[in-house]
């Protein structure tokens, strides 16, 4: 299952996002299998992180499996994809099986994605990160100006101590052990709201999944029957 994060404006965490994420759905399901890239544009080419996707759990080659049955492993490809939206990008977002499509409270910023960009990809889930629950701009007036539906919205609250640990390098970190040991009231917070985002997207990955493989059956059984 291929997930690309992607930014509608600069400096929007994109990158910090996706390893949160990574990180709470490591801890959530270690049966998944998880592997972070990042668009490396000097070499024209998907490389991993130097440093993050050691922790993670890796495999060789493409191979995609997410399968309607929540028993068996799952292997989830991330791809930090940034901002813009040159042909390069649009072309990964439109392949890509899931966007996490990653927004700031900024009026002119949602504006210019729900107006312009919200069809970018197929099959989309919206992550507002650095999230002030007070702002004017949050995902209940996204719910009430653009009508986007709760299951698609997730947050990851503003946190001095998860901005550390992303400028530090040590998102995964920082997830991993507040999970175990958190005694603080933000942290907790954050922890929720990434665990509910977690379950957004697994549940939307298992739709998905379960598309493809109906699909796939109609087009053997019709086959088998023209053969």
């Amino acid at each position: 299952m291929k997930i690309v994060f992607w930014g509608e404006t600069k400096r929007c965490g994109t990158t910090s996002n996706m390893l949160a994420v990574a990180g709470m759905l490591s801890v959530l399901r270690p049966d998944v299998r998880v592997e972070v890239r990042t668009l490396g544009l000097a070499q024209r080419s998907m490389r991993p992180y130097a440093g993050e996707e050691k922790s993670f759990r890796k495999d060789s080659d493409d191979t995609e499996r997410v399968s309607c049955n929540e028993n068996q492993n799952m292997h989830f490809c991330f791809f930090d994809c940034g901002s813009g939206k040159d042909k390069r990008r649009r072309d990964i977002l439109r392949q890509a099986d899931l966007v996490v499509v990653n927004l700031v409270q900024d009026e002119a910023a949602l504006q210019e994605f729900f107006m312009y960009d919200i069809h970018i990809a197929p099959n989309i889930l919206i992550l507002m990160g650095k999230y002030y629950e007070l702002s004017g701009y949050g995902r209940g007036y996204l719910e009430r100006f653009y009508r986007i539906g709760p299951e698609t919205i997730g947050v990851i609250p503003c946190n001095a101590a998860f901005e550390k640990a992303a400028d530090k390098g040590k998102v995964r970190q920082f997830v991993q052990m507040e999970s175990q040991m958190s005694n603080n009231k933000r942290n907790q917070e954050l922890l929720q709201e990434l665990t509910h985002f977690v379950e957004l997207l697994l549940q939307n990955a298992g739709e998905l999944q379960c598309k493809k493989e109906k699909q796939h059956c109609r087009i053997k059984t019709k086959q088998r029957d023209e053969g």
